[in-house]
């Protein structure tokens, strides 16, 4: 868990749960007042790739770090992550009725 205790663990990803959340609601908005499905779709998904990175690489800025401020910075970045991966789903099935309904 990265040097995370269980308590601390439990706080990220219950914050995750909330991300996940708001970011389907503000990306399938976006999504739905743009009409920019794939648009929407590809941007959300290079923020994670870029999020998912520097979570995983040996350059993160949580390494050295330690208590909550680690907690903290695991948190941003899980989190953020959570955020933008969470529309995923929705837009490819919005990108395929569109492509549906328009005859292709």
């Amino acid at each position: 868990a990265r040097g995370l205790d269980v308590a601390q663990v439990g706080v990220v990803l219950a914050v995750a749960q909330v991300c996940r959340f708001l970011g389907g609601l503000v990306f399938g908005r976006v999504a739905d007042k743009t009409g920019r499905f794939r648009g929407v779709l590809l941007g959300t998904n290079f923020v994670s790739v870029a999020l998912a990175l520097s979570t995983t690489s040996l350059l993160s800025p949580w390494h050295g770090m330690h208590g909550w401020k680690r907690v903290v910075v695991l948190a941003l970045l899980t989190d953020a992550y959570a955020f933008f991966t969470s529309p995923s789903g929705t837009l490819i099935d919005a990108i395929a009725v569109v492509a549906q309904t328009r005859g292709g």
